[in-house]
């Protein structure tokens, strides 16, 4: 949402918010959070399904505290409206977490307040579809609706308030949903849900009061730790030299250029000449693997046949490959 403030875009995620929607989620708990952390986000574009008309593009975002150990691991399926239909891999397609044939075992209702698109911005998700309503009209929608993670967040606390040890959100895991239809702000939520075992609890989300598309969150589970893990024991700090070992650019494609003199087979079989544009600070590198042993070099001038641009953002760290 940052890049996109700005203009900017990820390369080669060519669209804008007025063709996306929230379609999956997935958010694991490698442990508890910390309440005080700094943390870096990675993010890597994991799969992209053509499905017909539409596609669905899986990010997945890892965060890592200070001492880069991963805390968060998150799988973000975005679904981008009229961008299918190129014949690829139409991706996973059966129903997961499907409920039980009985009732279930705890029901939830709570009502949406009408302000609560509004709040939810505040995160940071400033996402028109949300508050403008000329823009959710543009986008099918007789009115602004909620974020999928707001009500994402309602059901999560609906869960753990019935199933946690003691309602302890410490105890939360893991969730995976899918958003099946959208929520208004002033609707009233149906949580329902069944305890498949120890530590999963299936449910699914309705819309008290529709007659269609009343379901609105289904192929979802949590997942409960069976006891909380220990905070992960601070390292020790360490006294560093005055003399800076922040390793460059140069220093990560002057090892890629040892290894080939190393390791002549490679540019035996990928036989392509590689240009690395890189951001902050600005650098050009091209690895020449048109022929052993390979050749590694700090300039643009030769043209390549694969070039890969990063920005930089170390949360969007993604390659583009095109013909130049």
């Amino acid at each position: 949402m940052t890049l996109g403030r700005r203009g900017e875009q990820a390369p080669g995620l060519h669209y804008g918010l007025d063709r996306v929607l929230h379609g999956e989620q997935v958010t694991e708990l490698l442990r508890p959070l910390p309440t005080h952390a700094r943390l870096t986000n990675r993010a890597r574009i994991k799969d992209i399904f053509d499905k017909g008309k539409n596609a669905l593009v899986v990010t997945e975002i890892t965060s890592y505290d200070d001492s880069g150990e991963p805390l968060i691991r998150n799988l973000v399926t975005t679904l981008v409206r009229g961008a299918g239909g190129w014949g690829g891999d139409r991706g996973p397609s059966s129903d997961v977490n499907v409920p039980p044939a009985r009732a279930p075992d705890k029901v939830t209702e709570q009502v949406i307040p009408r302000n609560q698109a509004l709040l939810y911005r505040l995160s940071g998700d400033w996402n028109p579809l949300h508050a403008d309503p000329g823009f959710a009209k543009d986008m099918g929608f007789a009115r602004p609706i909620l974020h999928g993670l707001c009500s994402f967040g309602f059901a999560t606390r609906h869960v753990l308030a019935a199933f946690a040890p003691g309602g302890d959100p410490d105890f939360f895991r893991s969730i995976q949903v899918r958003f099946a239809a959208t929520v208004f702000p002033g609707e009233t939520l149906v949580t329902e849900m069944w305890k498949v075992s120890e530590h999963k609890i299936v449910f699914r989300c309705r819309v008290a009061g529709r007659t269609e598309n009343d379901v609105v969150i289904s192929n979802a589970a949590i997942e409960l730790f069976a006891e909380l893990p220990s905070p992960k024991a601070k390292a020790p700090e360490v006294a560093t030299a005055d003399v800076s070992q922040a390793t460059s650019s140069a220093d990560v494609f002057l090892a890629i250029g040892a290894m080939l003199k190393e390791q002549p087979a490679i540019a035996e079989k990928v036989k392509t000449v590689f240009q690395f544009r890189l951001s902050s600070p600005a650098a050009v590198w091209t690895i020449d693997l048109s022929s052993a042993p390979g050749a590694v070099a700090p300039d643009g001038e030769r043209k390549p046949q694969c070039t890969l641009e990063t920005v930089s953002y170390t949360h969007l760290t993604l390659p583009t490959n095109r013909e130049v």
